[in-house]
């Protein structure tokens, strides 16, 4: 099941955060009350969003981006800034992309 999280989801987040950030050997890792701290001001200005993947009630993939108004025509833009599937349930992370497109 795919849907968008809220701010009260925040939290779940977290776990595959710092699982990536591992993985991928993110340069300055990953600062779960930074991370909590931007987000939340991102989701409650409408300027974010975020899309959970869930398996068994259990968050196994986020999708996270912006959508904004292009300032030279006003079309919309969509900006992926995060995606990441654990890696047992890779695969099905393109619908994450689907809905957030």
């Amino acid at each position: 099941m795919i849907r968008q999280l809220t701010i009260d989801d925040l939290e779940l987040i977290l776990p595959l955060g710092l699982v990536f950030s591992k993985e991928a050997q993110y340069p300055g890792g990953f600062v779960p009350e930074i991370f909590i701290r931007n987000w939340k001001g991102h989701l409650e200005n409408g300027f974010g969003v975020i899309f959970g993947m869930f398996k068994d009630e259990q968050l196994v993939g986020i999708l996270g981006g912006f959508d904004y108004s292009d300032p030279n025509n006003d079309d919309l833009v969509a900006m992926e800034t995060f995606w990441y599937v654990a890696k047992e349930h890779r695969g099905g992370g393109i619908k994450l992309l689907d809905a957030f497109e």
